[in-house]
């Protein structure tokens, strides 16, 4: 008895070990997912709070570029061929267009609002998915969507809200060019041996390429040096 005792104990002890492993993990990756919420949500109140007033085009390159010229330091790869054309849809969709409409909604509409308006992405992913891909659209996922959707309505919205015509364009514009852009990198997935981190970066390099090639030629417009 005293035999089978000790030999018993190890194995239990790498089973106490190996669960304890794994719920700290699933705690760990729970927390790093919440962050990406919260620091999403916190654009609005960066926006409305810190940054210089209607600069949506200026606050659109600086997040982008910077994060997309670092990435592209660590990546291995550059686009080649198909792909040149691909990064550069896909990094003004998802990058580019998506975060200077961002920036309009934030500066001309409450937080709340803004992120209500936004709530309606998934939902466009699953009609373009079925369009463009051929998905089956489940009532699942359409349960799925509208409940979420409907949450963000009950947790931000205020019926004193005042609305902002542009602003509510820029919001659904912006969710249909993120939308349209994942639904693509659905469809074309990455290229073979290139991994996620370069993928982004090549994504948020062209996207800030493009937002800063229009800002320039927007301040050499009000210059009078372009038509």
């Amino acid at each position: 008895m005293t035999t089978s005792t000790v030999r018993a104990a190890p194995g239990r002890a790498r089973r106490l070990g190996a669960n304890g492993g794994g719920a700290g993990q699933q705690a760990l990756t729970t927390g790093v997912t919440a962050l990406a919420p919260m620091i999403w949500g916190s654009t609005y109140l960066v926006t409305t709070e810190w940054l210089p007033p209607n600069r949506p085009l200026l606050a659109a390159t600086v997040r982008a570029l910077p994060a997309g010229l670092i990435l592209l330091l660590f990546t291995p790869k550059l686009p080649r061929g198909g792909w040149i054309w691909r990064a550069l849809v896909l990094g003004t969709l998802n990058i580019g267009a998506f975060n200077y409409l961002l920036f309009i909604a934030a500066y001309r509409l409450p937080g709340g609002v803004a992120a209500m308006i936004m709530a309606v992405q998934p939902m466009i992913v699953l009609v373009l998915a079925a369009l463009l891909i051929g998905d089956r659209i489940r009532f699942t996922q359409v349960l799925a969507c509208a409940l979420g959707a409907a949450g963000v309505v009950l947790l931000v919205f205020k019926g004193s809200a005042a609305l902002n015509f542009v602003g509510v364009a820029a919001a659904l514009i912006a969710a249909a060019s993120m939308a349209t852009g994942i639904t693509l990198t659905k469809k074309w997935g990455r290229p073979d041996g290139v991994g996620l981190i370069s993928f982004t970066g090549w994504q948020l390099a062209a996207g800030g390429l493009v937002l800063l090639l229009a800002g320039l030629g927007t301040g050499l417009r009000r210059r009078g040096r372009l038509p």
